[in-house]
């Protein structure tokens, strides 16, 4: 009997191991689906350089040069980045980053309250993600849970403010 719920146990973990979604059906899924934006900006509770925004449980702020923050999370490094001569209507950093790849997998824009946009795209096997407003953007390379990664993201860039 304890043979038969050993083997039970075994072949439950090899069905719960298989369950999770590969990128390319978590991008496809996305890609089926409307990406949400964030409508309102959560509280800022981070301060680096002259700037304040929202950083999700378990993200840290690791470095400041300048416009550019390194955020990190786990083994996830994130760069946000500024662009203080930009509006936020601007499409200028989104027509940087789009051009630097001719294959993205999602290129979601958004014109509600100023420009918005997600770029997706499978590198091997790993996820490229960028998303960003007229002035800011957010990048990473990730290796999972890429609809987990875009939200935070979003809520960053929703929540950035520059401090007078």
């Amino acid at each position: 009997m304890k043979r038969i719920g050993y083997i039970v146990l075994v072949m439950f973990s090899f069905l719960l191991s298989g369950c999770g979604l590969s990128n390319e059906e978590e991008i496809k899924q996305l890609k089926d689906e409307t990406i949400t934006w964030p409508e309102e900006s959560k509280e800022p509770n981070e301060e680096a350089n002259h700037y304040s925004f929202f950083l999700p449980f378990g993200m840290n702020v690791e470095e400041q040069v300048d416009n550019n923050i390194v955020i990190e999370s786990g083994d996830t490094t994130y760069l946000l980045f500024y662009n203080e001569n930009e509006e936020k209507t601007s499409q200028t950093l989104y027509e940087g980053v789009k051009s630097s790849s001719s294959e993205w997998d999602i290129d979601e824009t958004n014109n509600e309250d100023g420009f918005h946009y997600v770029l997706i795209r499978k590198i091997d096997e790993e996820v490229e993600i960028t998303a960003g407003n007229g002035q800011v953007k957010i990048s990473s390379i990730i290796k999972n849970d890429i609809k987990d990664h875009v939200e935070k993201m979003l809520s960053i860039i929703k929540s950035f403010k520059v401090n007078e």
